[in-house]
This record gives structure tokens, sequence and C-alpha cells, in this order.
């Protein structure tokens, strides 16, 4: 497993983060997502061999938050 920890710019509310938390542990790859709404960060757990990280930061940048990271 390799971690990432992202810091995020447009997370407003915790339902955001609940929702990003979400689709990330959706992707196939993807053990573990947290959102840490107060701080504005994610931590990723996941599979390299099923996703890269490329994608990750894809599909948080097409719910709409940019990162900072």
């Amino acid at each position: 497993m390799t971690e990432l920890s992202l810091r995020l710019e447009g997370l407003a509310c915790p339902t955001c983060a609940g929702k990003v938390e979400g689709t990330l542990a959706r992707k196939a790859g993807v053990e573990e997502a947290k959102v840490h709404f107060t701080t504005g960060r994610v931590q990723i757990k996941y599979n390299p061999e099923q996703v890269e990280e490329a994608e990750l930061r894809e599909l948080i940048e097409a719910m709409g938050y940019d990162i900072l990271d």
C-alpha cells in the first residue's frame, strides 16, 4: 500500500468532505480515504498496482476541488 496526503481547496462543509471520501473509497485500488475537513487534507491509502496517483488527483479535480500540494 502507498499513502498519499493532499491539501484541497474548496471544501466548504462536512458534507463535501464526505462526498470526497465516498468517491475515493469507491475507486478500485483505494483501500481507505479520510478527509479532515478542518485542515482541508485528504489521506488516501491505495494499491499502486491498481490505481495511479495521477488518477486519484484527476478524480478529486473532477469533483471541483483544487489540489494545493
